[in-house]
């Protein structure tokens, strides 16, 4: 189930794309199907995920860094911003309109800043609209994945690197591929055949040194909001380029994100991995919690 905001009413998708005077397209299966916003058909559109409590009143501390994140990637396809007290009064409203069920007590809510004009794409685009959707999360907690070795797409001169767009066809492919053959996700590489990130997360390395490690920006992974949230606490992860053939030299690896906190990662390609300290997933899980319920 799906539920959206824009402009502080709750609508579905079509029916916002309605409202907003898109205009309709062509007939479909004898009725008019409303038009898709520019931002859909070429890819400039940008989100973020966010996982919050039913009857939340303010919102959860992190949201800072994901918005900084989230106007970041805006900016870098010159989407209109709708302004810092403007979103945050958007996302309040559609969080204190979370129905009641008596089995979603957390619920994912995902943002999404969309092109809709002008219709050349030549164009820098000259308007935006701004959706929120939620659903009920599931499976927070998951047990330790085993990853493949995934292909080399991403590329730190790519104008896009490190932005959360909504052009993630060939990290699914890549996805579905691995989970066909077996495994729980796939890690993919930037064009220098260095480890960058997992498909929706960040990745951190423990050494036989005790030392913590994490791709870095020449990998074009994205900006972790978790791992940041990490190193603002006083935990000290340097960036890394590793390449697959040196992971007999990691100890043990996690796969962070706002809404799992650490997931423990067992194995990767043939490497197989020790658990990264309980304290370590623990401590990540009470600091992604502690900043939702700030």
């Amino acid at each position: 189930m799906i539920h959206s905001w824009l402009d502080g009413a709750r609508t579905s998708p079509l029916d916002t794309i309605d409202r907003e005077d898109h205009g309709a397209g062509d007939a479909l299966g004898g009725g008019v199907a409303p038009r898709i916003p520019r931002g859909f058909w070429f890819g400039e559109a940008v989100y973020e995920t966010l996982l919050v409590r039913r009857g939340a009143t303010r919102l959860p501390a992190l949201w800072r860094l994901h918005r900084a994140r989230f106007a970041e990637g805006a900016g870098r396809f010159q989407l209109p911003w709708p302004g810092d007290d403007a979103l945050d009064r958007q996302l309040l409203t559609a969080l204190t309109q979370l129905p009641h069920t008596d089995d979603a007590d957390w619920w994912r809510v995902r943002l999404t800043l969309a092109a809709t004009g002008p219709d050349a794409p030549m164009l820098a685009p000259d308007a935006a609209s701004l959706w929120i959707d939620a659903r009920p999360a599931v499976m927070r907690i998951r047990p330790a994945a085993r990853m493949a070795i995934g292909p080399k797409l991403r590329n730190p001169d790519d104008p896009l690197a490190r932005t959360k767009r909504v052009t993630l066809a060939s990290d699914l492919a890549a996805v579905r591929r691995a989970v066909a053959a077996g495994w729980d996700d796939v890690i993919l590489l930037d064009v220098a055949g260095c480890i960058s990130e997992a498909s929706t997360s960040a990745l951190v390395f423990g050494f036989e040194d005790g030392t913590l490690g994490s791709p870095g920006f020449e990998t074009a992974a994205l900006p972790s909001t978790t791992l940041q949230l990490l190193r603002d606490a006083g935990h000290r992860v340097r960036p890394l380029q590793l390449r697959p053939e040196a992971l007999g030299t990691v100890r043990w690896a996690a796969a962070l994100n706002a809404v799992q906190g650490a997931r423990p990662v067992c194995a990767i390609d043939r490497f197989e991995l020790a658990a990264p300290p309980d304290s370590f997933v623990a401590n990540v899980r009470a600091l992604v919690d502690g900043q939702r319920n700030a």
